[in-house]
């Protein structure tokens, strides 16, 4: 069943539905802002908790401190999970064994990408699990386009 809500800034929304096999929710805001939930449940599944912090900073580039996106992922399944991360925009991935209830943080620059970003974590094992995070932080600058877009970039994953 597909569903769309709009909220308005401040609010809060809140819905239940019946579980399934599988999951497949997407949320989308303004300026490139998307969030991709993918996975199952079952023995076999991954249950990860990712959260993620964005840090703006005063530039781009050479200009002052470019803002970073810090994430902690922490393993709630039963098993260890191998959690891999790809930076869509440089190619380059980091993959981290999870014993249950542990956390990995880690923290990416956005200096060379002028603030935009597009992580995609996925869990071996569990070709069901893909959680996406993309958009771009604001610093209150004048800002460039989505590099992606214009073609000076093409992602990888």
């Amino acid at each position: 069943m597909v569903r769309n809500y709009t909220v308005e800034p401040g609010k809060n929304l809140a819905d239940t539905w019946t579980e399934t096999s599988s999951y497949d929710l997407s949320v989308y805001g303004p300026n490139g802002f998307v969030r991709y939930f993918n996975g199952s449940f079952g023995s076999g599944a991954a249950v990860l908790d990712v959260r993620s912090d964005l840090q703006s900073g005063n530039g781009w580039g050479s200009h002052g401190d470019s803002g970073s996106i810090a994430l902690t992922i922490t393993n709630l399944a039963a098993k260890a999970a191998d959690v891999t991360v790809l930076d869509a925009y440089t190619g380059c991935s980091m993959t981290e064994l999870l014993d249950p209830n542990d956390n990995s943080q880690s923290e990416f620059s956005l200096e060379q990408f002028f603030g935009w970003y597009d992580l995609i974590i996925t869990v071996s094992g569990d070709p069901t699990f893909q959680y996406r995070l993309a958009g771009h932080v604001e610093n209150g600058r004048d800002s460039f386009s989505d590099p992606a877009m214009g073609g000076l970039v093409t992602l990888q994953g």
